[in-house]
């Protein structure tokens, strides 16, 4: 099992306006170019907002109109305060695996805690499996889903993308949004181990994570 650790140092808030055009806008600024790309479940014109890094910023302290969980990693962690100050109530933890992922999330349904929507980054730090997706869904309740795929240079990594990927085909509530596709060519937004974010990369998640919500 690999050790994520946590990084600091975040910046202001920010907030999520229309999918479309702020996905488009994490395209251009993955470097992304051609008429069309592919991010998650959508595909967009990375040609369509060419203004987005500054015509998208938010006023300081907007909140999301939903109320949203997040469980996550260290990779989370990163982003936490930025998330928070857009309303996501965050639960992320260091070297967190999948099933104590679970566990949070099963406690946080029994003290009637879950959000609106559930957004989960998790399969960093051990093997993702159909049947551990079937009990984030359970525990879910039917809510809008969102799983984000990890980018992770170990052997898990593909799997665990493939099982969120497949699980699209048996919960119609879930969306799946493809982390390490837009990030695979920008290792300037990562320590030395291309897993966890520096202070412009946290910036970077929290943007894409809020762009990805309902």
């Amino acid at each position: 099992m690999v050790t994520l650790g946590s990084v600091n140092s975040l910046r202001p808030p920010l907030r999520t306006l229309a999918l479309s055009a702020i996905v488009t806008g994490l395209a251009l600024a993955a470097g992304c170019s051609g008429e069309d790309e592919s991010v998650g479940s959508y595909s967009v014109d990375v040609r369509s907002t060419p203004n987005f890094l500054t015509t998208t910023t938010p006023a300081p302290g907007e909140k999301l109109p939903l109320r949203v969980t997040a469980v996550g990693d260290s990779v989370m962690l990163a982003a936490i305060d930025e998330l928070e100050a857009a309303g996501v109530d965050v639960d992320a933890e260091v070297s967190r695996g999948v099933p104590a992922a679970i566990e949070v999330l099963r406690e946080i349904v029994e003290r009637g805690a879950l959000g609106d929507e559930l957004l989960v980054h998790i399969g960093h730090n051990s093997v993702f499996t159909p049947e551990e997706v079937d009990e984030f869904m359970e525990l879910a309740g039917g809510r809008p889903t969102v799983f984000l795929t990890v980018k992770v240079p170990l052997a898990w990594e593909d799997s665990n993308n493939e099982v969120m990927r497949q699980a699209m085909e048996r919960y119609p509530n879930l969306k799946v949004v493809e982390w390490e596709k837009l990030v695979a060519n920008r290792p300037e937004l990562f320590w030395d181990d291309g897993v966890h974010l520096r202070p412009e990369g946290a910036q970077f998640y929290a943007r894409f994570v809020l762009a990805a919500l309902e």
